[in-house]
């Protein structure tokens, strides 16, 4: 996943919405999870065992970026081998 990118971020990338973030309790009914940066925390509901996608996908601005398209700058600035 993320971590293994050797991802640096700051607290100036958590406020612009590009969060680190890991697993700190999935049960039955909801999942929690936490910035590594920041330590701000994020509950998803699960409805039929899954989590909300939409909900889900708006929280996770880093793990959706992309080399091409509107996020290709973003993408360049955390992925790119000289940072």
């Amino acid at each position: 996943m993320l971590a293994d990118l050797n991802i640096r971020l700051t607290r100036r990338d958590c406020r612009k919405g590009f969060h680190l973030w890991k697993v700190v309790d999935d049960d039955e009914q909801v999942t929690i999870e936490e910035c590594e940066v920041c330590g701000m925390r994020m509950g998803y509901n699960k409805v039929g065992g899954k989590v909300d996608p939409r909900k889900w996908a708006a929280n996770h601005k880093l793990d959706l970026l992309q080399p091409f398209g509107k996020t290709a700058r973003d993408f360049n600035k955390y992925y790119a081998i000289d940072r």
